[in-house]
């Protein structure tokens, strides 16, 4: 894997991690974020 493309996906994978963790929508649960899911 060259550097550039390693430096890719360590800059975009935490974000991707980030919006799959706690802020993508889910469906069975009323389509809110997990994180306010597990708040209430």
């Amino acid at each position: 894997m060259r550097a550039s493309a390693a430096f890719a996906y360590s800059v975009k994978t935490p974000g991707w991690v980030d919006w799959f963790n706690d802020r993508r929508l889910l469906e069975p649960i009323s389509t809110i974020p997990p994180a306010e899911a597990e708040a209430a």
